[in-house]
């Protein structure tokens, strides 16, 4: 026999026995791994448990293999943050929390930190259909390449901001460039937020509406409407018609007119003299 091997625990052929009988399916959900109590064993079938479980996961996958119909291939993996121990056992748990089946392995080394370790544990099994994998939602470390990252997005917004994160898509701000959500509105004051060809038109045109406040007016297109708007027509009109002080009189288009309006007569063009005989100029009597 090799000296790394796997094999189904005795509490794993009874479920495969029942699974037989009542076609319910085996539900695998974790894997165990451990150190053995730093000495290497061999696999036992009466194991219930691992020597010493170090760390407990869950299956990223679980396939028939292409090159036996009868062996199961368990794809696991230790995360990154996890470490501290070596890896000499590794087991797999049903959804029930039973050992199913149990490997022995070559020492593994799992530092804290530096990079994720990925394992495979084989498995022959009598009949594949009567195992299935249960994947824990959000806890999958694997993305499945027919799901399109749509395991990514079912975790939510923050999972989705995360991952665009660690690729090197990022949120925009005012500090930095990035990805930005649009908006039409022409009264907001985000500052996460692009404005939309559309609101920047409805601002636009706004602007283009106004009166420049260097030209004091001498833009405004129909002078006219726009005293009319502002009721002063009439003022204007009566304005048009008004003597100017600084004039004295001389102004009146229509001087005669104004002297009978005055009730003056024609006597208000004649010079003062003493009597109807003295006609010198500036006397009066």
């Amino acid at each position: 026999m090799a000296d790394y091997y796997s094999i189904i625990t005795n509490r794993g052929k009874e479920l495969e026995a029942e699974a037989l009988a009542s076609g319910r399916l085996i539900v695998l959900t974790h894997f165990v791994v451990g150190d053995s109590n730093g000495k290497q064993v061999k696999p036992d079938p009466a194991q219930v448990r691992l020597n010493n479980e170090t760390y407990r996961g869950d299956i990223a996958e679980l396939v028939v293999s292409p090159e036996q119909s009868t062996q199961l291939m368990a794809k696991i993996v230790l995360p990154t943050g996890v470490g501290g121990f070596t890896v000499r056992e590794v087991g797999l748990m049903t959804d029930a929390g039973e050992l199913y089946a149990v490997a022995n392995c070559p020492s593994i080394d799992k530092p804290v930190g530096g990079v994720s370790v990925n394992m495979q544990f084989r498995l022959a099994v009598s009949d594949t259909s009567n195992i299935t994998l249960n994947v824990a939602t959000g806890d999958g470390l694997f993305l499945r390449i027919d799901q399109n990252l749509k395991e990514i997005k079912a975790r939510g917004a923050e999972a989705q901001k995360t991952s665009r994160e660690s690729i090197g898509v990022l949120d925009g701000t005012t500090q930095q460039r990035g990805l930005v959500q649009l908006n039409s509105a022409v009264n907001s004051t985000s500052e996460t937020q692009a404005a939309t060809p559309a609101a920047v038109k409805i601002v636009m045109d706004n602007a283009n509406a106004r009166l420049a406040k260097d030209r004091n007016g001498a833009d405004i297109p129909n002078v006219a409407l726009f005293l009319q708007n502002l009721g002063l027509v009439e003022t204007i009109n009566r304005a048009a018609g008004s003597l100017q002080k600084s004039q004295n009189l001389n102004d009146l288009p229509d001087k005669a007119q104004a002297r009978t309006a005055l009730q003056l007569g024609t006597a208000a063009t004649l010079d003062a003299t003493t009597s109807r005989n003295d006609n010198t100029l500036n006397s009066c009597a």
